[in-house]
């Protein structure tokens, strides 16, 4: 997925994606799909650490 955008101080930004930027795993899970994102995208996740 490409990203067309990112809001500044954002989780998004913190973690250093720009746009322009190709999106294809999340948390070690591919994604393709914008709901794919979504679904991976849960409240616990919010300010967690990148898995190393």
């Amino acid at each position: 997925m490409l990203v067309l955008a990112v809001e500044p101080d954002s989780p998004a930004a913190r973690a250093w994606l720009r746009e322009g930027d190709v999106l294809d795993t999340f948390d070690r899970k591919p994604v393709d799909r914008i709901d794919q994102l979504h679904k991976l995208l849960t409240e616990d996740r919010i300010g967690r650490e990148r898995p190393p």
